[in-house]
């Protein structure tokens, strides 16, 4: 895993590593996570599929309000859409612009991994 570009600039803080790991090794490799719109995301570093995508891919369509929904707890849909797992950050992410109900999550869902930076919920099929 590449943590450095060509100008030696880090594209990732070694306080991430933990996630990208876990999401790499405990994950299947279908797995599409709904997570944050972020150019330096854990979930397509760990070599799965962000149900968001990158807001800069030409031709994408704005899920923003289906994601929404489901950091809000719309659990229906994100099983109708075969999405496997949410990656909640845990810290104050000035660029996420959803409200999350992890009391809904932590009360109807297993979370299956947190750790000071994240929390993913795991979605049974």
């Amino acid at each position: 895993m590449a943590i450095k570009n060509e100008f030696a600039y880090p594209l990732i803080s070694k306080d991430m590593a933990p996630i990208i790991t876990w999401i790499h090794k405990e994950t299947p490799k279908d797995a599409v996570f709904v997570s944050y719109s972020d150019i330096i995301d854990p979930v397509v570093l760990s070599g799965r599929k962000n149900y968001f995508g990158f807001f800069g891919n030409v031709g994408s369509t704005d899920r923003s309000t289906v994601v929404k929904n489901i950091y809000l707890g719309d659990i229906k849909t994100a099983k109708n859409l075969n999405i496997s797992y949410i990656l909640i950050p845990a810290w104050e992410k000035n660029d996420f612009p959803y409200t999350v109900d992890i009391q809904y999550f932590q009360e109807h869902r297993m979370i299956v991994y947190q750790d000071s930076l994240f929390v993913v919920v795991g979605l049974s099929r």
